[in-house]
């Protein structure tokens, strides 16, 4: 029955009745737990023949793009397959609740000995042990740890059985739908590697063990005769592919895929083998399906396993068993991270672009089976089972490949590896939402914690801001628009009072909830499942409740995630997302007003989030570092200033190629890097600074100190360049000779140098202006062994117009300083501390009076200045309070005003409706 399910829906006559009464009938029996852990522990052919019934329906209604002609028919059967996948998810969800359930006489037993309980039931004879742990760590990118250490972790037996099963049914299943020959004739050549490794550099692993296709862009079969070899940039050195060492898989239509034979594929299959699969598949012209069950049981089962190990609900002795470095190595058994990573991503990261293209308008000549098959995948009744999962399972992929080899394939399946050439010509209608929903993909691969570091209760908190922030919303509402497991949680209506506030029915009005304006602070601009409709919506009311912008608010963050998927982080910090960023600022900059834009500000705006993101990232990682390791941290102007040493500079290599200058494809333009093209963006939008209310040169300029704070490369070029930007940031050299000082002891110790300093001179001074201005003259001296109080005073001189005897007030403050610096100095040398403020001033002013004949005249003419101040700020005063009661006579006439006329109006009121009933009457209705 399942076999029909090769079909097309259109073809579904009895299949529906038929099969979702057995799959009913199968939900009614596991639902019990006794019942799921019998078939999950003492039931693997149970499990086996469940896994094999996935199979059939892997794959199933695929779609085609129509480019010519528009579909006639519609097809009426279209939810099925999305109702089926709905139904093998509720059972998936059972058979992995009995898997991982933990009774006390289930042991926890290894790898190898499920796999010898697989082939006892598939009665193969001829099949090698399953390797366990075996991991190729020159391959590996997050270091999945060594078979010595992997045998002190292992998964409870149906768990394991069960991943096992779904490994190889999905290996089974790549070699269902293709056909393995050689497809590399000898002597071939493979070219156009090097536009493949211009953007990533070098082969991470070793070359003989690359696994490469070509076709459009990509490395392909030339016919060229001699001996194969592969071109790649200066950097990389030249390897030679020949076809005696080359196996080739087709896995559908023109989708070649090469490995290396010495790669020990097994019953794993492709799976297995070691390096990067280079697959080539293009989603706008070849068939897609969003039905893919095992990939999405993968990930329900690896899911599981991750919270089981490091998830709130993670016990100790699980939690020590299980290292975060060895999770995958233990959970994934002999797969190889490249060769596991590049094959699995490939199928929900297709469905995620057929899902851009829609929005893009890609698909309007397939009617509406396209716009309706989006529309499920994002829907809550299949969220958790189709996007939600997916994600996921990329987020795992991303884990184990290579940064720069993981973000490079989604651009291709994206179609956009020609996106960052720099080329102003090129454009393409669909171009734009197209790049804006691969930025979106990549900050939710790097961002979303839904299922590897967020508490079911953060989980409820985040739907139900998503689901206010489109509107108010009444309790029924809010409970079908959850996830059928956060809708019955016992914490629902507690998380709901603390986030939303309930406002009581009125006349025909329902009760509503209403969010509390706190929350909308923790709004997630990234949710999967925003609609462009509901997005705009919640923006719209996050600038009328908060006053600013979403956009610019609302930034994308780096967050706790479990530590197997750490290493996602080097995502959004590769290269590959540099590129793709410089690119959007160079088409944002370089673009004219009057000409169509690859990067407009939609566009724009994500591309500037995706690289907070990646500076938020540096800035954590730079935290931890430094309280690990002890890095220098600077403290400035209530910020933290982070100084790297240049090899953790080198770690991030969105700020190592930050200051590399490029070379687009128009001779016309010079070089840029992305902090020239930062600064450029900034100073072209300050004339038009809005969009949506976002300020993108406000933003900008956060950026561009954020990139000074992690890097001593970008500061200086960002000082060059802007150097309005960073106009108080210390440097580093003189910052680290300060670090050691206390901040309080330093300031005032320098502070009390350099007053002494002032008062030595401006006392030199005064003194050779006296001297020559006297000269010639009996000038009062004393003898300098003399005691101080035979000496003869001597009046205070003006040091702007060198006159004693000036009546100017200027003067007399001048001379007044001087008195005091004077009595400072005298009551310092004597050793007698003034007892008070005022005491210390009265000894300044009597000083002051019997050295200087014109301070009277001065401060009299002050004193009267400062009276008629006085005088006129009082009458002033007399003048705003007659004015305030006028104000308040004015309101309560106003208000006695508008209260006569509601009076009036009520009146008015009374008098029609006696009108229209004597009219009435006088027409003779009886019913009146």
């Amino acid at each position: 029955m399942f076999l029909l399910c090769y079909l097309q829906t259109s073809k579904w006559v009895n299949l529906y009745d038929a099969s979702f009464r057995l799959l009913e009938d199968a939900r009614y029996v596991l639902r019990h737990e006794e019942v799921s852990m019998y078939v999950a522990s003492e039931r693997p052919d149970l499990t086996s023949s469940w896994v094999k019934l996935l199979l059939l329906v892997q794959g199933m209604d695929p779609q085609k793009r129509l480019a010519s002609i528009h579909v006639e028919d519609e097809n009426e059967n279209l939810s099925a397959p999305f109702v089926l996948g709905h139904y093998l998810g509720i059972i998936q969800n059972l058979l992995m609740m009995g898997a991982f359930s933990s009774p006390g006489q289930q042991e926890s037993t290894s790898v190898t000995i499920c796999s010898g309980t697989i082939k006892g039931i598939e009665r193969v004879a001829n099949q090698q042990l399953a390797k366990v742990g075996r991991v190729s760590q020159e391959n590996s990118v997050c270091n999945l740890g060594t078979r010595e250490s992997s045998s002190s972790s292992e998964l409870p037996s149906p768990a394991a059985c069960l991943i096992r099963q779904c490994l190889k049914a999905i290996g089974s299943w790549l070699e269902q739908i293709g056909e393995v020959g050689m497809k590399v004739n000898e002597g071939s050549q493979l070219v156009d590697v090097a536009d493949y490794y211009e953007v990533i550099g070098p082969p991470i692993q070793e070359c003989d063990n690359m696994v490469m296709t070509g076709k459009g862009g990509m490395p392909h079969v030339g016919n060229i005769t001699g001996k194969g070899k592969m071109q790649e940039t200066s950097s990389a050195p030249d390897v030679q592919l020949h076809s005696e060492n080359v196996i080739a898989a087709t896995l559908t239509d023109h989708n070649f895929l090469y490995a290396h034979p010495d790669s020990g594929t097994d019953e794993l299959g492709i799976l297995n083998t070691t390096g990067w699969h280079h697959v080539v598949f293009d989603v706008s012209s070849q068939a897609t399906s969003f039905h893919i069950p095992l990939h999405r049981m993968l990930s329900l089962l690896l899911r599981e396993a991750m919270n089981k190990c490091f998830g709130e609900d993670a016990k100790t002795e699980e939690c020590s068993v299980v290292r975060s470095n060895e999770f995958f190595s233990q959970v994934l058994g002999g797969c190889e991270p490249y060769g596991f990573a590049s094959v699995v991503m490939e199928h929900p990261l297709r469905v995620r672009v057929f899902c851009a293209q829609v929005r893009a308008g890609m698909w309007r000549k397939n009617g509406d089976a396209a716009i309706l098959s989006a529309e499920w995948y994002r829907s809550v009744q299949w969220f958790e089972q189709g996007l939600e999962s997916d994600l996921f399972l990329l987020q795992c992929c991303g884990a184990l490949s290579s940064p720069e080899f993981f973000v490079r394939t989604i651009q291709e399946r994206f179609g956009l590896s020609d996106y960052t050439s720099l080329d102003l010509t090129e454009h393409n209608e669909y171009e734009p939402v197209l790049i804006q929903e691969m930025l979106t993909l990549i900050v939710q691969l790097v961002k979303e914690r839904i299922f590897c570091g967020r508490s079911a209760a953060d989980n409820l908190k985040r739907e139900l801001i998503y689901k206010l922030a489109v509107g108010d919303a009444t309790h029924s509402q809010i409970v079908r628009s959850l996830p059928r497991d956060l809708s019955s949680s016992e914490q629902f209506q507690d998380v709901l009072d603390s986030v939303a506030v309930y406002s009581d029915p009125s006349g025909n009005k329902k009760g509503k909830y209403v969010l509390r304006e706190a929350f909308w602070k923790e709004l997630d601009l990234y949710h999967p499942r925003w609609s462009s409709r509901e997005l705009q919506i919640a923006k719209e009311r996050y600038y009328r409740f908060c006053k600013v912008s979403a956009l610019g608010a609302q930034l994308p963050q780096w967050t706790h995630i479990f530590s197997p998927l750490c290493s996602i982080s080097k995502i959004a910090t590769s290269k590959s997302v540099l590129q793709i960023v410089r690119a959007v600022l160079f088409y944002a900059v370089y673009t004219d007003a009057s000409s169509v834009s690859r990067a407009p500000d939609s566009v724009l705006v994500t591309g500037l989030h995706l690289l907070s993101l990646a500076l938020d990232i540096c800035e954590s990682e730079s935290q931890i570092s430094a309280d690990q390791y002890g890095m220098d941290l600077l403290q400035h102007d209530d910020e933290s200033w982070v100084v790297l040493s240049s090899d953790a500079e080198e770690a991030f290599p969105i700020l190592t190629y930050s200051t590399e200058l490029v070379s687009p494809e128009s001779d016309k333009l010079k070089k840029d890097s992305m902090l020239t093209l930062l600064v450029s963006l900034m100073h072209k939008e300050k004339n038009d600074s809005t969009f949506s209310g976002c300020n993108i040169p406000s933003l900008v300029v956060s950026l561009l100190k954020r990139f000074a704070k992690l890097s001593k490369q970008c500061m200086s070029a960002v000082r060059q360049m802007a150097p309005q930007v960073l106009p108080s940031i210390p440097d580093h050299a003189s910052a680290k000779q300060n670090l050691g000082s206390p901040d309080l002891t330093g300031k005032r110790q320098c502070k009390a140098a350099i007053m002494a300093k002032m008062g030595e001179e401006q006392s030199k001074r005064a003194e050779s202006m006296k001297s020559s201005g006297n000269e010639g003259h009996d000038v009062p001296t004393f003898e300098p062994d003399a005691p101080k109080s035979t000496a003869v005073e001597t009046r205070p001189v003006c040091s702007l117009c060198q006159d004693s005897g000036s009546k100017s007030p200027l003067c007399c403050l001048i001379r007044l300083q001087t008195a005091m610096e004077t009595m400072m100095a005298d009551t310092v040398e004597d050793g007698q501390t003034p007892s008070s403020i005022a005491e210390f001033a009265s000894k300044v002013l009597s000083h002051l009076s019997s050295t200087s004949s014109s301070k009277s005249s001065a401060v009299q003419f002050l004193e009267d200045k400062l009276e008629v101040e006085r005088r006129g700020a009082a009458a002033l005063r007399e003048e705003m309070g007659a004015l305030r009661k006028q104000a308040e006579k004015a309101d309560a006439v106003i208000a006695k005003t508008q209260q006569e006329m509601e009076e009036v109006r009520k009146k008015q009121a009374e008098t029609d409706q006696i009108l229209q009933l004597l009219l009435r009457r006088s027409q003779g209705n009886p019913a009146s």
